[in-house]
Formats: structure tokens, sequence, C-alpha cells
């Protein structure tokens, strides 16, 4: 491991090489694109080719919308458009519209508002296809490589040992226990599910968007406080896509009595280090590297009174045979004992003649 950081590039090492779950650590915005291109397909990182397939427009305007809701650049036309639902005062069967209701019209009607205003402004041209919506055609693929996980979809995963598809977001939201709930909750709501589809949407050929197609489970907390999916109820079918550098990878462990029920494990990638505030200030940027001992830089300085131990601790001993030679040579010289025994009366001497003088 020391001697492989002196070797050339062309020589391949643990330190040069490749994590297992490398996605090129790059991000594409090639021509000012509003959504960098991040991570790679799996299995098809030559020719970047999936399988096409065609949306139904339901499928096709759910992802669209998400999409809309996730770029930052047009913030502007959704707050436009928020005030102008809240501001309407359209009836309902049952007097004013609750906000559950406003909430559903926000979210539905995006697209159109946000497709005539643009139509009536000089805007670029990224901004103007992402107002016309995506292409009926996506390409579908069956895995993917991002920040360091490994996602495949649960119809690719079915034929494998390996478990890939599990999946968890955070996502600040207002939530309403019901359709009547008029004082919704604004927090941050995780979400756990399994990836069902990798679509590539294009805006015709201004810029590509992947997302994943989720199934979001219930979930709870058992009396040790570990959080459990229910695979049997599902939750928010009205939103099933998560754009691909959101998701984080998470392993499901079946109850060994309810079949239904799994719990949750949260993965960490390999090679992540997450530097907190205390170690570093910017905070929430995390850094690849390779893997490192914990004992002392070679070229580090050190503190005079900073303790360095150079035993090595994480290995096991080995007991090895001392030459003969080297046994005579570490010998303790002789020592003449006899000396020892001759009793020192200098002390008492000195102690005799004062007392006679007195």
């Amino acid at each position: 491991m020391f001697c492989s950081r002196y070797l050339h590039d062309e020589f391949s090492s643990k330190v040069n090489r490749a994590p297992r779950n490398d996605d090129d650590d790059t991000a594409s915005n090639e021509d000012g694109s509003l959504f960098p291109n991040v991570g790679r397909p799996l299995g098809v990182k030559k020719k970047n080719k999936g399988k096409k397939i065609s949306l139904d427009e339901d499928t096709l305007m759910k992802a669209h919308r998400y999409v809309l809701f996730n770029c930052d650049e047009i913030s502007d036309y959704i707050s436009e458009h928020q005030d102008l639902v809240n501001r309407q005062r359209s009836q309902g069967r049952r007097g004013k519209r609750s906000r559950w209701e406003r909430a559903q019209e926000h979210s539905h009607d995006i697209g159109a508002l946000f497709k005539d205003r643009v139509r009536e402004e000089n805007v670029s041209k990224e901004i103007k296809a992402l107002s016309q919506g995506p292409d009926y055609t996506v390409r579908s693929f069956k895995g993917y490589l991002i920040n360091g996980n490994k996602f495949h979809t649960t119809a690719h995963e079915s034929k494998r040992k390996t478990q890939c598809s599990g999946v968890s977001v955070t996502s600040s939201m207002s939530s309403f226990a019901s359709s009547r709930d008029q004082n919704p909750v604004v927090g941050d709501v995780k979400y756990y599910g399994v990836v069902e589809d990798i679509i590539e949407l294009d805006y015709f050929g201004h810029f590509k968007v992947v997302l994943f197609r989720c199934k979001w489970f219930q979930v709870e907390q058992d009396e040790f406080g570990l959080t459990c999916a229910n695979f049997k109820r599902l939750c928010y079918t009205n939103d099933p896509f998560m754009m691909a550098n959101q998701v984080n990878q998470v392993f499901y462990v079946q109850d060994s009595k309810e079949n239904h029920l799994h719990y949750v494990m949260e993965n960490i990638p390999g090679d992540l280090f997450d530097m907190n505030e205390e170690s570093n200030g910017d905070v929430g940027v995390s850094y690849w590297n390779e893997s490192s001992s914990d004992g002392v830089h070679p070229g580090a300085t050190v503190a005079d009174d900073y303790d360095v131990s150079w035993l090595r601790e994480d290995l096991p001993t080995t007991t090895v045979d001392v030459p003969e030679y080297m046994l005579e040579m570490q010998a303790e010289p002789e020592i003449d004992e006899s000396d020892d025994e001759i009793e020192d009366n200098t002390l008492w001497d000195f102690m005799q003649a004062s007392e006679d003088e007195a």
C-alpha cells in the first residue's frame, strides 16, 4: 500500500484505481443545462443506451410535474401560481375550497400556467423547452450508478441474490392528515421504498433528466425505536418520482415473524468522508477519497507534546526466534559483585568524629 503511492500512473493499484461503484464523480452541465447530468446508467457506460419505451399521459405528467417543482430557475413562476390559487374565490360543494384542494390544484395546474407565461416572455431556450414538456418516448434502464451507490430495479433484482433496489429520500413538504385538514404540518418527511423503474426524460434535445419511479411504503417505529416498512401498505402513489441525485440507498431486513414487515438499514457508500462543521467549514460537502490507516501521515508535522505511537496495533502479533549472535551482543556486561560486599564506612567515620569533638 505504501509503495503503490510512488508508482507511475500507468500502474493500476488501490491508490489510483476507481472505486467499485464509480460514477466518474463528474457532473456535465453542457450549454448551461438546467439539470446537470450526474451518474451513469449501469452496464451501458460506452453506448449510454437503454430500452426505449412510451409513457402514458398520466405518468408523463407526473414526471414532468416533479421536474418543474425541482427546478430552481422557475421558482418565481411557481410562487406566482401559488398566490393566484390562494386568491381565487371559486366555490366548491361545501363553500370555500380547503387548503388540501388548493394544494392539489396548484400541483396539477402549474404546468399550464408556466407554459402560458413563457409563451409571453423572452426566456432562454432551456426554459422554453421545459415549458413544452418532455417527449413521450423515454429511455428505461435496469440500473444506475450515482453517489457511490448501485441501484437496480425490482424486476432486475428478482433474478439476483443481492439487494440494490431500496431507496430513501427526505423531502420538505406540507403533510395533511386528511382532505379536511386545515392545518397541515410543514416539515421534512422521509420516504422509504423500492425502485420500480429508472427513466430518462428527453426535453427534445435541450437537456435530459433521470428519474427513479419508486413504490413508497408506510413506515412505523417498533418498541425499540427501529424503523420498519410495511410492504403491504403503499403511500404517496401520486408522487412516485424522485431525481437520481436525491435518493439514498437502504436495505430491508425481513421480520422473522411477520413477512410483510421489513426493517430499514441505511447504507453508507465506501470511500465517502462526510466532513462536519467541526472539522471543515464547508458544511454539507462530502469528499471522496481513498481509505487510509489511522496512523500519522509520514509528511505531517507532529507537535513536541504529541504522544506518537509507532507500534502497529491493528495487526496480529508475530513471534520470531532471535539469532544467537544477537543475543550475545545484547548480553549485559558482567559486574563484580564483590565490590557490593565492601561496607562503606565513610558516613559512619564522619559521625564518630563529630561525637569525639563534642
